[in-house]
């Protein structure tokens, strides 16, 4: 910054930058030279005159001051710049030693600054007592006023005359010599000329900031008549930075002016590494609009006053500009509507405003769009009526609104009639309309229905609508319905439609399976059906009518069914005007257990006819070539052993204790004595080679510990008493008639005389207990009604001949070779000495 000080200049150099305020002198030095005294130390005296603080008009000055009680020999008297009086390095403006108690003396080169004088005692040497004065000459003071002043005189007590910074006048008409128009101010730093001479006299030199060319050049001790003050000063900072954003390219400064002396201002943009200049503004400036910016963008401005000393500035700003506005907007208006569209130019916005303007109102915020709209709809709108909108991208940032849309309503019309009416059927209490919209106005539909004498409105739905649900309707009833648009100048219609509501669909719909069939039971609701459609649907196949019933039917069975498998069954009633459904009910058939169904030999799930020949050793299958498997005094033990669902043919060979399957390695396993049981008593859908040995009542199962269960006199009779599909260790007891099933209640049922013959009668997975009476040819089934089936003699072969799950009661009379299957027909099938192989081995030590 530049100077502002008071120098003096009389013979020698000065920096006016380290020596400011300072004043410098060329002179005599006297330094008294005060000796020892023989006394002891005094008090310091009291001065008089001047008095402390004085200010005097002459740079001749009487000083005095008053004696003290003590013995001393003289005084020392010092004038020093501050009040360091014992400063071993001198420094003194004065320094001599005074006998009496007063002195004259002539100090020059230090006018207008303060200066401190003092005394003290000299032999002994006594305290220090000081006070300070200031000396101003005859013709006073320059101004302060901002300028370069110089004296005219060597003394500094003619007149002073002040020129501007920068300003060069002829000095000569000002008594000083024209070469000091030299002086001049650049930017901050000036130049001064100086010379060697009284009265501006001899050789000039001169200086620029420092006092290095003053130097260089000999000037220590030769400027004698030159005062020169500088008091140029730097405009005061403004004040009271604000930044509005006014687009998405300006943003408005507008700051206080608070200098006098300004020449200007300057705009600053601080680039993230330095401050540049952007603009340059005329003084009393207070406003800036920066236009060209980049939109989204971050700005960091200030402003500076600046003159030839230097430039203050305000505390700086931020402000980020908007995002681009939409451009191109257009609208289109209806009677009650207008939509306007416009094309998104921002990546930034967070969404769209849409404002609206209405002459006599204010703006009105109406909508708030996504940041993708391009498009909307302004509803509910007054006919005739002008409208003004702006839409506005906006985000953290503000609003960045495009130029204001101007528009008019139409004229009010009613709404264009809706078309293509249709009436779908969709239960007894349900009719779904739909059409076509055509209307842009309207502001909603009405539905109507024709109650035989007039047209009265059933619902009110909004506009835009196109379809509705007539519900809680009267079944087997018709209906006559229509549609119309509306507004408030009145309503078209469509074309109306008739339909008649279903018949009532059958509810409480129940089903039961078994391995093969599934039985469905309802309640029969209507009155006006013609009968009942029974609809099966299986994953991946299409819904199929698997039965027509009557009007009066409840109940209907569907056979001839996988086992382990799911389906979905819907009964409708039904009549001229289409079906009438109940909910669709799912159900799944039962998992039928291979390794139980006997006498399998193809794995078709049906028990085949099947006889073994012990004269033979042969067998003998229906539809297959007989087989050589055994010998005259083998039993046949068929079964599925391997788990692939084919019986497999196979003996126990009672000598050896030895059991012979087809196709596998003979097993030992049993005595001449055991009866050979095989079952899946593990459930992994394999048979297992297993023998009950009477004389202990024991079981021995191959790959199982034994157990004990059974007496002497029991049958062995293992079935699937508990769990589908795992053989259950059980005996019956022919004494008692009652049956012992492992981890079960004991059941009686049976006589003496009666044959055990456990099968799963009704197809739900599970053993049931029966006993053959032979004496009554009549099957007993626990639970079921008895049956009336064979002669005495007969042997009884339970199978799954007809249904693949479900175990058909039947019999072999071994005088006619014949097999009688209830409910079926009689084959031809066998000789008197042959043994049917579908009746469990165990079974033939009954009869």
């Amino acid at each position: 910054m530049p100077f502002n000080g008071l120098h003096t200049l009389e013979g020698q150099s000065f920096n006016p930058e380290s020596d400011s305020i300072r004043n410098q002198y060329y002179g005599t030095q006297i330094t008294s030279t005060n000796g020892p005294g023989g006394g002891t130390s005094c008090t310091a005296p009291q001065l008089s005159s001047p008095s402390n603080g004085q200010t005097l008009g002459s740079e001749t000055i009487n000083f005095s001051w008053n004696s003290v009680a003590c013995s001393h020999n003289g005084w020392t008297f010092r004038v020093r710049a501050d009040t360091n009086f014992d400063d071993p390095y001198g420094n003194n403006i004065i320094d001599t030693g005074i006998g009496g108690t007063s002195t004259t003396q002539t100090i020059t080169g230090h006018d207008n600054l303060t200066l401190y004088w003092g005394v003290r005692t000299a032999n002994p040497v006594g305290p220090w007592t000081y006070y300070s004065f200031k000396i101003v000459p005859g013709g006073g003071t320059c101004s302060s006023g901002g300028g370069v002043t110089l004296y005219v005189d060597a003394n500094y007590g003619g007149s002073c005359h002040t020129f501007g910074v920068g300003v060069y006048p002829d000095l000569s008409s000002y008594g000083l010599s024209q070469n000091v128009s030299s002086l001049r101010d650049a930017g901050g730093a000036y130049h001064v000329t100086l010379f060697d001479g009284t009265g501006l006299s001899g050789t000039p030199g001169y200086f620029d900031s420092d006092t290095s060319n003053l130097t260089s050049a000999g000037w220590n001790d030769r400027a004698r008549s030159m005062r020169v003050e500088l008091h140029g000063t730097a405009p005061a900072a403004p004040s009271g930075l604000a930044a509005s954003v006014i687009s998405s390219t300006q943003i408005q400064l507008t700051w206080t002016d608070n200098a006098n002396n300004e020449d200007g201002y300057h705009i600053y943009m601080w680039t993230g590494s330095a401050w540049v200049i952007t603009a340059t503004l005329p003084a009393n400036s207070q406003s800036y609009a920066d236009t060209g910016l980049t939109p989204d963008t971050g700005y960091t401005l200030n402003v500076c006053a600046y003159n030839g000393v230097g430039e203050t500035c305000a505390s700086y700003v931020t402000a980020t500009t908007l995002t681009p506005p939409p451009s191109n907007v257009t609208a289109t208006s209806t009677a009650s509507s207008v939509t306007l569209s416009w094309t998104d130019n921002s990546t930034q916005a967070t969404g769209y405003h849409l404002y609206r303007w209405v002459s006599g109102g204010t703006w009105t915020l109406i909508q708030t769009l996504g940041a993708s709209a391009t498009t909307a709809t302004d509803s509910g709108l007054q006919p005739s009526t002008t409208y003004t909108y702006d839409v506005c991208a906006y985000n953290a940032h503000g609003d960045s609104c495009a130029n204001n849309t101007q528009v008019a309503t139409g004229t009010p019309s009613a709404p264009a009639a809706p078309s293509g009416l249709a009436a779908s059927v969709i239960s007894s209490t349900q009719i779904q309309l739909t059409w076509t919209d055509n209307a842009n106005n309207e502001d909603g539909y009405h539905i109507y229905m024709w109650t035989g004498s007039a047209w009265v409105i059933t619902a009110t739905l909004p506009a835009n609508s196109q379809s509705y649900a007539d519900t809680g309707l009267t079944p087997d009833t018709g209906y006559t319905l229509n549609v119309c648009a509306y507004n408030g100048v009145g309503e078209t219609c469509a074309s109306y439609v008739t339909a008649t509501t279903l018949t009532p669909p059958p509810s409480n719909v129940t089903a039961t399976s078994t391995a093969s069939s599934v039985t469905l039971s309802w309640t029969d609701n209507s009155t006006q059906a013609t009968g009942y459609h029974l609809y099966r649907w299986v994953s991946g196949g299409t819904w199929t009518l698997i039965q027509t019933l009557g009007a009066s039917a409840t109940t209907a069975t569907d056979s001839g069914l996988q086992p382990s498998t799911t389906y979905t069954y819907d009964v409708c009633a039904y009549n001229a005007h289409g079906d009438s459904c109940a909910n669709n009910t799912q159900i799944n058939t039962i998992a039928v257990a291979r390794s139980f169904v006997a006498a399998d030999f193809d794995g078709d799930g049906i028990t085949d006819i099947a006889v073994y020949r012990p004269s033979e050793g042969r067998w003998y299958i229906g539809g297959q070539a007989s087989v050589q498997w055994g010998t005259s005094t083998d039993i046949p033990v068929p079964a599925d052993y391997t788990g692939d669902g084919r019986t497999d043919i196979a003996i126990y060979r009672p000598a050896e204790g030895r059991w012979y399957i087809s196709g596998q390695a003979s097993v030992q396993w049993g005595t001449s004595s055991d009866i050979p049981v095989p079952a899946d008593y593990t459930g992994d859908g394999r048979t297992d080679i297993a023998v009950y040995r009477p004389a202990e009542g024991r079981w021995y199962i191959s790959g199982q510990a034994s157990v004990q269960w059974g007496t002497a006199g029991d049958i062995p009779v293992p079935g699937a008493y508990t769990v589908v599909g795992r053989a259950d260790i059980a005996v019956y007891r022919p004494s008692e008639g009652r049956w012992y099933i492992s981890g079960q209640p004991s059941v009686q049922w049976g006589t003496a005389g009666d044959i055990p013959v456990p099968a799963d009668y009704n197809g739900d997975g599970i053993t049931d207990i029966a006993v053959y009476r032979p004496s009554e040819g009549r099957l007993y089934i626990y639970g079921q009604p008895s049956v009336q089936w064979g002669t005495s003699g007969d042997i009884p072969v339970p199978g799954a001949y007809t249904v693949v799950g479900r175990t058909d009661f039947a019999v072999y009379r071994p005088a006619a070779g014949r097999w009688y299957i209830y409910g079926g027909p009689s084959v031809q099938w066998g000789t008197s000495t042959d043994i049917p192989v579908a009746e469990p081995a165990a079974l033939r030590l009954v009869h």
